[in-house]
Parts: C-alpha cells; structure tokens; sequence
C-alpha cells in the first residue's frame, strides 16, 4: 500500500515523501445517501518526517464529490483540497506517566496517536479527512442566481387576490378578518 509508511525507512532517510492515489471504494459506504465519489481516485501526496520518537506526517488531498443542493436539488460538485498534520508516537506512550518533555507537548494535541511500531498507515486518516470536509447540509456555492435564488429573497407578507373575498361560505373567509400587522 503506498500509504503505509515503515519506520526502519524512516530510520534510514528521516524523511520520506510520497505521491499516491486512493481508490475511490475506500470511501464505499463511508459517504451519506447525498454523495457520490468522483473521478480516477483520490490524489495525495505525503511529507512524514521523524524526529526523535515522534513520527510526524504532512498531508494534502484532494478528492471530488457530486451532491444533490440541499434546497433546490440542483445536482453539483464540491472540490475538496485540504492539508492536515499528524503526529505519530510509539506504542503505550499516550496512557504512559513518564512522558519526555517533547512527548508531553505533542501529548496535548489532539491530532496525536499511537504507531504499531512497524508502520503508519495513512489511508484512513485521508479518507477520514475528507468525509469531515464534506457539509451537512450542501448547498449551491452562489445562492444568488438559479432556483436557489428564490429561498433568499426576504419574506413578504401575500395579499390574497380580491376574488378570494368573494365566497362567504369558504372556510378561509374567517381569515379575512385576521391583521397580520398586529401579531
């Protein structure tokens, strides 16, 4: 897998770089009902670094998605590129209590977690990546123009056309009498 990088290459160059792509399937079952993965894969590329015990890893990828707008129904793409950073400790040194001083300091950040002590595997945290790049609720990016243009106009109070007032047995002539003005 060219996402799995072995810390004894690691220990031999200190710094390893690599360009990749992820299938499309690795987010097979992973995407809500709204999404679908598009294109050849997913592109990325991979900076990982080791100092002292600390693995750390740099990371950009990008990947394209089709969605349905979630007001209008207008079928559409969202291009995500995002870069994150990872570091990786050793097995045990999270839960350990005698942490280095520059174990304690990553130990605060939540981008932080344990390798097996053979490799890092950086294929899930990608995929994870990307799923949380992706809104709730996607929408057209300019609301402005198309059908999404209509939910953006401010309220306007409806005046019922004047044939309306011309049934008095109708159920809504009771309505007639409501003012809007006051509530």
């Amino acid at each position: 897998m060219p996402l799995r990088i072995t810390l004894d290459e690691l220990e031999r160059k200190r710094r390893v770089e690599r360009d990749a792509v992820l299938p499309l399937d690795c987010c097979a079952g992973l995407l809500g009902g709204g999404w679908t993965a598009m294109g050849e894969g997913f592109p990325v590329h991979v900076d990982v670094r080791r100092a002292s015990q600390v693995v750390e890893a740099t990371v950009r990828v990008q990947g394209r998605f089709a969605f349905a707008c979630s007001r209008c129904a207008e079928p559409l793409e969202l291009v995500a590129d995002l870069t994150f950073e990872h570091r990786f400790m050793r097995p045990g040194s999270l839960d350990a209590g005698d942490l280095t001083p520059e174990e304690a300091a990553f130990n605060a950040d939540p981008e932080l977690s344990e390798h097996d002590d053979v490799a890092i595997d950086l294929q899930g945290l990608c995929v994870e990546y990307l799923l949380l790049e992706l809104p709730y609720a996607p929408g057209c990016p300019d609301a402005s123009t198309g059908e999404c243009a209509r939910w953006n106009e401010p309220w306007q109070p409806w005046d019922p056309p004047p044939e309306a007032d011309d049934d008095p047995d109708s159920p809504w002539s009771a309505l007639r009498d409501v003012d809007l003005e006051k509530s």
